[in-house]
């Protein structure tokens, strides 16, 4: 059975990863059986040089920079980091009778989605990052806080929220404003639930990894999400809830 690492969090979907939330989306469409294990932040290093897990990627002064989605599939002895790679291997071991995740061919055409995607989303973090303190454990808060106020440079993430309506309303229309490039790139699919049509595909997770993260993060009644969700016809809302069946913890 494939072991699937996860970071917890305090609230009942149990875990709000935009990037561990690619991957698992990939496991439940598939049917593929895991099971999670949890790891607070400062564990994942030490459990992928246990494990023999290869990092994610390199830090700008090479070193290995270690982060998680992570399997470890102990029916092959697969040890996969990074949730493109873990699709691909899904798609690869257990095909399931479903449409590939990534189709044939697409596989350059999703790593240059998923980098383009996320640049559109650097307007949001500011109004995002600093709500996830307080849905982690106390030490992984403790590490996350750390570390999220070097990357950003401030003193406090709180900081990094705006101070009045102006300022939130300004905030609202730069995130609405980038979302419109990824509306503009998903015209052509019209009223199909997905990017790959009837059935998801990588591109669509990549998407909505990303809107289920903010939808529980900020709340399901929050301003940030109501307005969020509302936005180019409801688009964001929409990809959350046709991918909800896929949902699953584990």
């Amino acid at each position: 059975m494939i072991t699937f690492y996860d970071i917890p969090v305090s609230i009942p979907i149990k875990t709000v990863s935009l990037n561990t939330w690619k991957a698992r989306y990939c496991l439940n469409y598939k049917g593929v059986p895991h099971q999670t294990k949890w790891l607070e932040y400062h564990e994942i290093e030490p459990l992928f040089k246990e494990v023999g897990i290869p990092p994610t990627t390199t830090n700008p002064d090479g070193t290995p920079f270690y982060t998680l989605p992570a399997i470890y599939d102990d029916e092959t002895g697969a040890k996969i980091s990074d949730s493109m790679n873990i699709a691909e291997y899904i798609d690869k071991t257990y095909p399931s009778g479903k449409p590939k995740i990534i189709p044939p061919g697409t596989e350059v055409l999703h790593r240059a989605f998923h980098d383009a995607f996320m640049e559109t989303l650097t307007p949001i973090f500011p109004s995002y990052i600093p709500y996830i303190p307080d849905k982690l454990s106390p030490v992984s808060r403790e590490h996350f806080l750390l570390t999220r106020t070097h990357s950003f440079g401030v003193k406090d993430l709180n900081d990094l929220l705006p101070k009045d309506e102006e300022a939130r309303s300004l905030s609202f229309k730069k995130m609405e404003d980038s979302l419109g490039k990824v509306d503009g790139w998903l015209k052509p699919t019209g009223d199909k639930p997905f990017i790959g049509g009837n059935q998801p595909i990588f591109a669509d997770f990549i998407i909505g990894s990303a809107m289920l993260s903010f939808m529980y993060v900020w709340g399901r009644d929050s301003v940030e999400w109501k307005a969020m969700s509302s936005w180019h016809g409801g688009r964001w809302g929409k990809i959350v809830g046709n991918l909800r069946k896929y949902e699953t913890v584990n």
